[in-house]
């Protein structure tokens, strides 16, 4: 099974989630994401969304131990996992 990485810890919301739903529409059957984010804020919206489209977040943890948790600093990394079907049931038609 192949993961994906997504780094954005430099973007800020809303384009945090917009990257995350480019890069799990390119995802293939199988794939996994791992996206690696700063902040609460990012990481609650980031979850939400993912969740929203039919994903499963199969981790979130801290990415970075030596920085404390639930801060605007704060790295975390979450996993993601779904399939083809549950993306483009989220797609517009043509």
């Amino acid at each position: 099974m192949q993961t994906r990485t997504l780094d954005i810890t430099a973007l800020t919301c809303p384009m945090t989630t917009v990257h995350v739903r480019v890069a799990l529409d390119g995802l293939a059957e199988g794939e996994r994401l791992a996206v690696t984010l700063r902040g609460d804020e990012p990481r609650r919206n980031v979850a939400l969304a993912v969740r929203r489209l039919g994903y499963q977040i199969i981790q979130d943890e801290p990415a970075s131990p030596d920085r404390p948790e639930h801060t605007k600093d704060a790295v975390y990394t979450l996993l993601i996992a779904g399939s083809v079907t549950s993306t483009n049931a989220s797609r517009p038609g043509p």
